[in-house]
């Protein structure tokens, strides 16, 4: 069993997902007869971008995670990013304006991962206590 194989197979049998739940839970990225097809190792091709998130999606996994186990070069996030040409016609109101908001969003996305950081909370928690709940 590659890696793949086991972390689908042992994430699904902690999250108590069938082929068909995990699938729908993937909002459609990735069907159930393709999770089989991965676990039983019948599947033989590359995977696609949207697979490997609808997997990541259906069990409640970084995508950095499912990256390794399907043996994938991890994709940077901090890649370089560059305004589109037409955003040079900006006047220098609404450049500040732009960096303005730019700090804005910057530091909203650092506390929402301190914060994520700080609590713990993988997912896998909120998904249990709901299904105890008889959700």
């Amino acid at each position: 069993m590659n890696d793949l194989q086991k972390l689908i197979t042992d994430r699904m049998a902690e999250l108590d997902l069938s082929y068909r739940r995990a699938a729908t839970s993937s909002g459609g990225r990735v069907s159930h007869a393709t999770l089989n097809s991965i676990v039983t190792g019948k599947h033989n091709w590359r995977l696609d971008e949207s697979t490997v998130e609808g997997i990541a999606i259906a069990l409640d996994l970084p995508i950095s995670r499912v990256r390794r186990a399907a043996g994938m070069a991890e994709r940077s996030n901090t890649s370089e990013f560059v305004l589109p040409d037409k955003a040079r016609h900006l006047s220098a109101k609404n450049r500040r304006a732009l960096l303005y908001m730019l700090e804005a969003l910057l530091s909203e996305q650092e506390r929402a991962e301190v914060a994520l950081a700080e609590s713990g909370w993988s997912g896998v928690e909120r998904r249990s206590e709901g299904r105890a709940a008889g959700e």
